[in-house]
């Protein structure tokens, strides 16, 4: 065998070199489809940047949808600036078209308006309650809000009280848009017992399964002075009013939800009737105020720190039974008084009954669910992942044996920590000299 001349080069390539290769092919690649997304850009004075959509039933022909978009007017919130839009003048528009499909309705907006509507921005969409309540096309509206490249999945869902024209038209005096307001009351939810954010594609998830319904936040418009008073008392609102001298229905809370059994909206949780959807979903959303054990007059407040929920389905002789159990672990401490509340050494009589107060608030959410035939929780789903020959059997009448259903709900409390709110105030003696401390 010869050796190899050595100014003979090698065509094998050192690693080194391979590398180095590889990755300024990788560098030129990526300069390349950089400037790609250059051409598809629009300067801001060629949009309509869309933050809301609206979806109702037109009031001439329900056999058609209507759309409204909320469009905002670029340099509304510009100030200082001579000509910029005040608090006092309207910050958006709304641009309102019907026809019997929604793209041909999106499309019409281009009869009304001189600029590309753009719907990367997106707050939320909202559907009229009869629009939800009739289903026509609730299914339609999701897939089409699905499937438009422009709209992101995670935009938030809501179910206006009326009519989502009107409820577009709001003005809230905190945040200059509608859409501002609501996905920030779905941002800071965490404290609202039965609120909880509803997606798009969670909203699509619950359309395309059919052992599982949808609930969607429920909001509305209020007049924010619309609270009760003393006699001969007017409040006042804090900033200037937006149109005329009577107070109108601006700020937009939520409501409650909407309740949906497949593709339709067949009832709504209040607050009184949602107050157990905070311990089935778990989380930190629980506060109870039970009456004190033994001193008569006094209460006890309990905040949650985490609780959980297990859901379980089965059949037994022949009828479906429902069961939850929920785990929780609370803080507990008396109410605002001078003389330290015992609550340690009644610890578990508290526990007792916190557990008795979150089973019946449970069973009134679950027992209007039943009402409506909605199973927002999934518990088909659960039937058909545990059993999924059971679950054939009752696919299709579900809604009957889930409305006929035995519930089994049991909860257990554990107090983490107690204790008065404050302690006692140290009074004074003679002169301005404290007292002694009370014993504790």
């Amino acid at each position: 065998m010869q050796p190899r001349n050595p100014k003979t080069p090698s065509t094998k390539r050192a690693p080194g070199r391979r590398r180095r290769t590889t990755a300024l092919c990788a560098v030129l690649t990526a300069l390349a489809l950089l400037p790609a997304g250059c051409w598809d850009h629009r300067p801001p004075e060629t949009s309509a940047f869309i933050i809301m959509l609206g979806f109702d039933e037109d009031p001439e022909d329900p056999a058609m949808t209507a759309v409204t978009q909320l469009a905002i007017i670029p340099g509304a919130f510009a100030v200082g600036n001579e000509g910029s839009v005040g608090l006092d003048q309207t910050p958006f528009y709304l641009l309102s078209d019907a026809a019997p499909t929604l793209e041909s309705a999106q499309a019409a907006v281009f009869d009304h308006l001189s600029r590309l509507p753009s719907l990367e921005h997106m707050d939320a969409i909202v559907f009229g309650q009869d629009f939800a309540r009739a289903g026509r096309a609730t299914e339609p509206a999701v897939a089409w809000a699905m499937r438009h490249p422009q709209i992101r999945p995670d935009t938030f869902v809501f179910v206006a009280d009326g009519p989502a024209q009107p409820f577009l038209d709001a003005r809230p005096v905190l945040d200059p848009l509608p859409g501002e307001a609501i996905s920030a009351l779905m941002k800071h939810s965490d404290r609202v017992h039965f609120v909880f954010p509803m997606r798009l594609y969670e909203f699509a998830r619950t359309l395309l399964s059919p052992r599982i319904d949808a609930a969607v936040p429920l909001v509305g418009r209020v007049n924010p002075l619309s609270a009760r008073g003393p006699p001969g008392f007017s409040p006042r609102a804090f900033v200037r009013a937006t149109g005329g001298s009577e107070p109108a229905d601006t700020q937009i809370p939520p409501l409650g939800r909407a309740i949906f059994q497949g593709k339709r909206m067949v009832g709504t949780l209040t607050t009184d009737d949602g107050s157990g959807l905070r311990w089935i979903y778990g989380g930190n959303k629980g506060i109870l105020t039970i009456p004190h054990p033994v001193q008569e007059g006094h209460y006890i407040v309990a905040t949650s720190i985490n609780s959980s929920a297990k859901r379980r389905v089965r059949f037994e002789n022949g009828r479906l039974v429902l069961g939850i159990e929920v785990q929780a672990v609370m803080d507990a401490w008396g109410e605002g008084i001078f003389e330290p509340l015992a609550i340690a050494k009644y610890a578990p009589a508290i526990e007792r009954d916190l557990a008795g107060m979150i089973e019946k608030n449970v069973r009134k959410t679950m027992e209007r669910l039943q009402e409506l035939k909605a199973d927002i929780f999934g518990f088909g789903e659960e039937l058909y992942r545990s059993s999924p020959k059971e679950w054939d059997k009752v696919a299709e009448v579900w809604d009957a044996v889930y409305a006929g259903a035995a519930l089994e709900i049991r909860a257990r409390v554990t107090l983490l920590r107690t204790g008065p709110t404050r302690p006692p105030a140290i009074p004074t003696g003679p002169g301005g000299r404290r007292s002694p401390r009370p014993p504790r």
